[in-house]
């Protein structure tokens, strides 16, 4: 079993930063399906969200000097993975309007970096594009309002997409009777079924709130499914997740959610995923 201190220093080490150091917006752990069961076997994986506007890692890359030409690039941050050695860059999409997102649509689908991957997932993207956010009819597709580029030598390699999972209404504030018909929708569309599932299941412990869904696409056909959400209020007892995966090293991740808040962390948040094969991953947040 891994010992906790070697986990806060892979986390550490995999970005080379402090776990106080203010410049990260939040840490993430990923922990992949074993292929058998058991603590021993579950495979760690550790991210860093860097707040950084990260404009020295976005300059120069062709995608994403198309995307600021057009007026889209909100905001990147940097990401460090330690499952690749390449960068990663989230860029928020600015300016949502219909005519702006068609404009983008049509980028994606004729741009070199992009084409292929948004070509064989748009059916998927445009329907989780088109989930209603608002009732303001300028804002058809506006749910897409993030995309993460890991990138080798300026190649795109693999391309996430974001999209928001919450209805506001006029007044602002977000309808919690959305979640249920977001879901029953979401149910619809390949790949999502399973964790939709489970999504029911973790709403009903009334801890947690939709956020985001998140689709991954790489080569050969390579898709991830992700459904994102928010704690009501920090996690510490983390024995509802072992519904969703079975080999969930629960002490192991409980002790290190203890530790980490004596450190000043949370766990504010985590992702259900699973791939187009059924393997299944969980992703814990912490700030």
């Amino acid at each position: 079993m891994i010992k906790i201190k070697d986990m806060i220093k892979n986390m550490e080490d995999s970005s080379r930063t402090r776990l106080e150091d203010p410049r990260v917006e939040f840490w993430g752990i990923s922990l992949e399906t074993p292929s058998e069961k058991g603590d021993q076997d579950a495979v760690y994986r550790y991210k860093t969200y860097f707040s950084d506007k990260a404009d020295n890692c976005i300059k120069n890359i062709p995608l994403i000097e198309d995307l600021r030409s057009m007026d889209m690039v909100e905001c990147g941050g940097l990401v460090t993975d330690t499952s690749t050695d390449n960068t990663r860059v989230d860029i928020s999409i600015n300016r949502r309007v219909n005519e702006q997102m068609d404009r983008l649509f049509t980028f994606l689908a004729e741009s070199s970096d992009t084409k292929i991957l948004f070509s064989e997932n748009e059916e998927t993207i445009r329907n989780l594009s088109g989930l209603k956010i608002t009732e303001h009819p300028d804002y058809r597709e506006a749910a897409f309002y993030k995309i993460g580029l890991s990138y080798k030598e300026k190649v795109v390699e693999l391309i996430k997409w974001y999209f928001l999972s919450r209805f506001t209404g006029e007044d602002g504030l977000i309808d919690p009777d959305y979640e249920a018909s977001y879901l029953e929708t979401l149910a619809t569309l390949p790949g999502f079924c399973l964790l939709v599932k489970y999504a029911r299941m973790l709403l009903d412990e009334q801890k947690v709130r939709m956020h985001l869904c998140g689709l991954d696409t790489g080569a050969d056909g390579y898709c991830k499914y992700k459904i994102y959400f928010r704690a009501q209020e920090a996690l510490c007892d983390l024995a509802f997740f072992q519904g969703f995966m079975e080999e969930f090293p629960l002490s192991t991740m409980n002790a290190l959610t203890e530790e980490l808040s004596s450190r000043g962390l949370s766990c504010i948040g985590f992702a259900l995923a699973c791939t187009k094969d059924g393997k299944k991953s969980l992703n814990l947040y912490f700030r």
